[in-house]
C-alpha cells in the first residue's frame, strides 16, 4: 500500500511512502504521476486528486476521460449491465473462421511461396503455421476461460504480470497490430474486388486505397450498431469465403487427380526452389501466419460468450482442425492449378486459380473473396473507451477508433505484406507474453474457479462449442488462406519447404492455442492476451499490450482483409491485369463500413452473419482442394511438376523461411481469437480446449491440402505472380467459372473482416472499461447492447491502415511481427501464472515443455523475421515504441477522471 504526501513549499518535493517505511522523493510531478500511475495504480482517489489538483490539463484530455462529458449522449459506462452474452458456440467458431479464413489465405500464399521458394516448403511452411497457431490457441483457451474479461492477450497480460506490460500490450496492439491487420483485410477485399474490372492490369491508384477504405467505414458503422447484426454478418461472410476455398480445394483435387500430369508439375520437384536464406522461409512463415492470425481474437469477446468456459476451448479447438485443414488443401489445389512462379504474379492467387480454371465464371471467385474480408475485417485504452451505447450496448467509440487507423495505415502502407511482416512480427511477441501469463497464473491463482457465474451484469453466455469451433474456423480461415501462400512460396523458395512451412505453421499455431486454453480456462474473463497480461504482470503491460492492439494489429488485419476482398472482388473485372488502386481501395472502404454498421446493430445479426461466411469460406477451399486433388491424381504428370524436385529453389537465407512462417501464421491467426469471447462461452472449461483442439486440427490439414491442391495446378513461379493464388488457379481450372472463385473468396475475406471488427471492438471495449482508453470507446448502445464506439473507432483506424499501406504484405510483415511479439508475453505469462496461481482449478493444463518451446520458438521466429524483412519490422517497431508515452498519458488522466 502506498501513500504520499506533499512537503512544505520550501522543499518542493513528494515524497511516496510505503507500508515498510520506505520513502522516494520525487522534483517532478509529471515524474511522481508516471511513478504512481505505475506502482500505485490504486491509490485512493483523495490523494489522487490531491496530486492532480496540482497540474493543468488540457480541456480535450478532461472531456476525452470524463464520463459526464458521455454519458448523456446515448452512451453509458459498462459498470451494471455489461455487453450482451448472446455468442453461441456456433457464432465463436464462426467468428474465428471468419477472422482467420479472410483476406490472409487469399494473399498469403504468395508470400509463403516466395519465403519458402519451392510447392514442398511452402506446403511444410502452412501446415507448421496451422500446428503452430493450433498450440498457441490451446494455451490462450486456459487465459480466456480463467480471465474472462474481453480484451484477449491485455486482460491476460494484466492479470499476470499488471498494468504496466497490459499498458505496453494494448497499446501496441491498438496502435500496430490491429490497424494493420485490418488494412490488409481491406486491401485484400479491394484487390479481389477490382480484379474482374481490371482482369489484365492492376487498377488504377488509389482505387485500391478507396475501396478498402469504404468497406472499413461500413463496417465501422454495423459494429457500433449491433453486437447481434455484427454475429449475423460474421456468419453470412463466413459461409462465402467457405464457398470460395471449397471451390478453390475441390477444383484443384479434381485437376490433380484427373487432370492430368501437367496439373502436377508443382509436386513433381517439390522442393525446386528452395530457399538460399533462412530468412526467406521465416518471411515466409510471416506470410502463412498472417493467414492464420484470427485464432486468438474471440477470446477478446468472452464477455458475450454464452458458457466461454465450455464453449471458447471448443470452439478453438474445432475452429484451428477446420482452418488448418482447409489452408494446407487450399494451398495444395492452388499449387495443382498454379506453378510457384505464378504464384509470385499477384497476391490475389485465387483470382489467378479462377481465370485458369473457371473461365468466364472467374469473375466469381474475387466478389467471393472480397466478400469473405468482410468477416476478417468485422470481426481497445483512455476511459473513454470503456463506453457502451446505452441502447444498442456496442462499443461504438472502440470500434470508430479501430476503423480510424486502418483508414490511417491503408493510406501510408506501401504494400500490404509490408503490414503483414510489421503486424505479424508484434502478434507473436505479444503471443509470447500471453503464454508467460499462463504460466504465471498457473502459479499465483491455483484455486481461482475457472468456471465463471454469469451475476447477469456482464456479457450473456450464449456461445455454444459449435459456436466456438465455427467462429475460430471462420476466424482462421478467411483472407489469410488465400493470399499467404504467396508470402510462404516467395519466402520459402521451393514447394517442399513451402509445405513444410504450413505444416508447421499449423503445428505452431495448435501449441500456441494448447497454451492458451490454459489461460482461457484459468482466466475466463473476455480480453484475451489483455486479459491474461492483466493477471500476470499487471496493468501496464496490458495497458501497452491493449494499444499495439489496436492500433497497429486490429486496424492493420482489417485493412489487409479489406484488401483481399477487394483484389479478389475485382479479378473478374480485371482477368488480365491488377484492378486499379483507388478501386479496390473503394471496395474495401465499402465493406468495412457496412460491417461496422452490422456489428453496431446486434451481436446475433453479426454472428449469424459470420456463420454463413465460414460456409462460403470453406466452400471455396474445397472447390480448390477437391479440384487439385483430382488433377493431382488423374490430371497427368504435367500437374506433378511442382512435387518433381520439391525443394528446387529453397531460399538459403535462413531470414526469408521466417518471413515466410509469418505468411503462413498470418493464415492461422485466428487461433487465439476465442479465448476473447471466454464470458460469453457456455461451459469454457469444457469447451475451450474441445473447440481449439477441433479447430486446429481442421484448419491445419485444410490449409496444407489447399496449398498442395494450388502446386498441382500452378506452378511455384505462378505462385508468386498475385497474392490472389485461388483466383489463379480458378482460371487455370473451372474455365468459364473462374470468375466465381474471386467471388466466393471475396465473401469469405467479409466474414474475416466482420470477425476483426467484432473482436478488435471487444478489447478496446475491455481496455477502456480498465481505463486504459478513452472513456466513449467503454460505451454500450442501451438497446442493442454492442459497444459502438469502439466498433466505428475500429474501423476508422483500419480505413486509414487502408488508403496508407503500399502493398498488402507491408501490412501482413508489419502486423505479425507486432502480433508475434504479443503473442511471446502472453506466453511468459502462463509461466508467470503457473507461479503465482498454482492450485488454481484448471480445466485444461499443459504440459510445461509445450509453452516453453513455444516461447523459444517464437523468440527465434521473431529475430529471423525481422533479419529477413528489416524494413517492416523496423517500421512496426518505431511505431511500438512510440506507444511508450501513452503509458504515462492515458494511465494518468484516466486516474484524475475516475477519482
Amino acid at each position: 500500500m502506498l501513500w504520499c504526501m506533499w512537503m512544505k513549499d520550501s522543499q518542493k518535493c513528494l515524497i511516496i511512502h510505503n507500508d515498510f517505511g520506505m520513502e522516494r522523493r520525487f522534483k517532478s510531478r509529471a515524474v511522481t504521476a508516471f511513478y504512481l500511475a505505475i506502482c500505485c495504480p490504486k491509490s485512493s482517489g483523495e490523494r489522487k486528486r490531491r496530486l492532480h489538483s496540482h497540474r493543468n490539463v488540457h480541456p480535450f484530455f478532461t472531456f476525452l476521460f470524463s464520463k459526464s462529458s458521455i454519458t448523456n449522449s446515448g452512451f453509458v459506462e459498462d459498470t451494471e449491465r455489461g455487453l450482451a452474452r448472446s455468442l453461441t458456440l456456433t457464432n465463436g467458431v464462426t467468428m474465428i473462421i471468419g477472422c482467420i479464413i479472410g483476406s490472409g489465405i487469399f494473399v498469403s500464399p504468395q508470400g509463403v511461396q516466395e519465403g519458402a521458394g519451392s510447392v514442398g516448403s511452402s506446403i511444410i511452411i502452412w501446415i507448421v503455421c496451422g500446428v503452430w497457431c493450433t498450440v498457441g490457441a490451446y494455451c490462450y483457451a486456459e487465459l480466456g476461460t480463467l480471465i474472462t474479461k474481453s480484451g484477449g492477450d491485455y486482460a491476460y497480460l494484466m492479470e499476470a504480470f499488471g498494468p504496466f506490460i497490459a499498458f505496453l500490450r494494448v497499446w501496441i496492439e491498438a496502435i500496430v497490430v490491429r490497424p494493420c491487420a485490418i488494412t490488409v483485410m481491406a486491401l485484400t477485399f479491394s484487390l479481389y474486388l477490382l480484379r474482374p474490372i481490371f482482369p489484365n492490369c492492376n487498377p488504377p491508384a488509389g482505387s485500391t486505397e478507396l475501396m478498402a477504405a469504404a468497406m472499413i467505414l461500413i463496417l465501422c458503422g454495423v459494429n457500433c450498431w449491433s453486437v447481434k447484426v455484427t454475429a449475423a454478418v460474421q456468419d453470412w461472410f463466413t459461409y462465402g469465403k467457405v464457398l470460395a476455398l471449397i471451390s478453390v480445394i475441390t477444383t484443384g483435387l479434381y485437376r490433380l487427380i484427373f487432370g492430368g500430369p501437367q496439373y502436377r508439375e508443382s509436386f513433381e520437384h517439390l522442393f525446386e526452389g528452395n530457399f538460399r536464406h533462412l530468412s526467406g522461409p521465416a518471411v515466409g512463415f510471416y506470410s502463412g501466419l498472417f493467414a492464420y492470425q484470427g485464432w486468438t481474437w474471440l477470446n477478446f469477446i468472452t464477455e458475450e460468450l454464452i458458457n466461454p468456459e465450455k464453449n471458447l476451448p471448443r470452439a478453438i479447438f474445432i475452429s484451428m482442425t477446420i482452418v488448418t485443414a482447409v489452408y494446407v488443401l487450399f494451398n495444395i489445389a492452388l499449387y495443382v492449378v498454379i506453378s510457384p512462379d505464378e504464384m509470385l504474379i499477384t497476391p490475389a492467387v485465387a483470382g489467378l486459380f479462377a481465370e485458369k480454371e473457371f473461365g468466364r465464371f472467374a469473375f466469381i471467385m474475387p466478389i467471393f473473396v472480397a466478400i469473405s474480408t468482410f468477416g476478417s475485417v468485422n470481426g481497445q485504452m483512455p476511459v473513454i473507451l470503456t463506453m457502451i451505447n446505452k441502447k444498442h450496448r456496442t462499443p461504438i467509440p472502440s470500434v470508430i477508433f479501430t476503423s480510424l487507423l486502418s483508414i490511417f495505415y491503408l493510406l501510408i502502407a506501401g504494400h500490404i505484406y509490408v503490414l503483414i511482416n510489421a503486424s505479424q512480427c508484434t502478434v507473436w511477441l505479444a503471443i509470447a507474453i500471453a503464454g508467460l501469463a499462463l504460466v504465471k497464473l498457473r502459479w499465483t491463482m491455483p484455486d481461482a474457479h475457472r468456471p465463471v457465474k454469469d451475476t447477469g451484469r456482464g456479457l450473456a453466455r450464449t456461445l455454444t462449442l459449435t459456436n466456438c469451433v465455427t467462429m475460430i474456423v471462420g476466424c482462421i480461415i478467411g483472407s489469410g488462406i488465400f493470399v499467404s501462400p504467396t508470402g510462404v512460396q516467395e519466402g520459402a523458395g521451393s514447394v517442399g519447404l513451402s509445405l513444410i512451412i504450413w505444416i508447421v505453421c499449423g503445428f505452431w499455431c495448435a501449441l500456441g492455442a494448447y497454451c492458451y486454453a490454459e489461460l482461457g480456462t484459468l482466466i475466463t474473463k473476455s480480453g484475451g492476451d489483455y486479459a491474461y497480461i492483466m493477471e500476470a504482470f499487471g496493468p501496464f503491460i496490458a495497458f501497452l499490450r491493449l494499444w499495439i492492439e489496436s492500433i497497429v494489429v486490429r486496424p492493420a488485419a482489417l485493412a489487409i482483409v479489406g484488401m483481399t476482398f477487394a483484389l479478389y472482388a475485382l479479378r473478374p473485372i480485371y482477368p488480365d491485369c491488377d484492378p486499379p488502386k483507388w478501386s479496390i481501395e473503394l471496395l474495401a472502404l465499402g465493406m468495412i463500413v457496412i460491417l461496422c454498421g452490422i456489428n453496431c446493430w446486434s451481436v446475433n445479426l453479426t454472428t449469424s452473419v459470420q456463420d454463413w461466411f465460414t460456409y462460403a469460406k470453406l466452400a471455396a477451399l474445397v472447390a480448390v482442394i477437391g479440384t487439385g486433388g483430382y488433377r493431382f491424381f488423374f490430371g497427368g504428370s504435367k500437374y506433378r511438376d511442382s512435387f518433381d524436385n520439391i525443394f528446387e529453389g529453397t531460399s538459403r537465407d535462413i531470414s526469408q523461411p521466417a518471413v515466410a512462417f509469418f505468411s503462413g501464421l498470418y493464415a492461422y491467426q485466428g487461433w487465439t481469437y476465442l479465448n476473447f469471447v471466454t464470458e460469453e462461452l457456455i461451459n469454457p472449461r469444457r469447451n475451450l480446449p474441445l473447440a481449439v483442439m477441433i479447430s486446429m486440427i481442421i484448419v491445419t490439414l485444410v490449409y496444407v491440402l489447399y496449398n498442395c491442391a494450388l502446386y498441382v495446378v500452378l506452378s511455384p513461379d505462378e505462385m508468386l505472380i498475385s497474392p490472389a493464388v485461388a483466383g489463379l488457379f480458378a482460371e487455370k481450372e473451372f474455365g468459364k467459372l473462374a470468375f466465381l472463385m474471386p467471388i466466393i473468396v471475396a465473401i469469405s475475406t467479409v466474414g474475416s473482416a466482420n470477425g476483426l471488427i467484432m473482436t478488435s471492438s471487444r478489447l478496446f471495449f475491455c481496455g477502456a472499461r480498465e481505463g486504459h482508453m478513452p472513456v466513449i470507446l467503454a460505451m454500450i448502445n442501451k438497446e442493442h447492447r454492442t459497444p459502438i464506439p469502439a466498433v466505428v473507432f475500429t474501423c476508422l483506424v483500419a480505413v486509414g491502415y487502408l488508403f496508407t499501406a503500399g502493398h498488402i504484405y507491408v501490412l501482413i510483415n508489419a502486423s505479425q511481427v507486432t502480433i508475434w511479439i504479443a503473442i511471446f508475453v502472453v506466453t511468459l505469462a502462463l509461466f508467470k501464472l503457473r507461479y503465482s496461481m498454482p492450485d488454481a482449478p484448471r480445466s485444461v493444463k499443459v504440459y510445461i515443455i509445450a509453452p516453453i518451446i513455444f516461447t523459444i520458438g517464437t523468440g527465434a521466429l521473431i529475430v529471423l523475421s525481422v533479419i529477413g524483412a528489416p524494413f517492416d519490422t523496423g517500421s512496426n517497431a518505431f511505431v511500438n515504441f512510440c506507444v511508450w508515452p501513452n503509458t504515462w498519458l492515458f494511465s494518468n488522466f484516466s486516474k484524475k477522471t475516475r477519482s
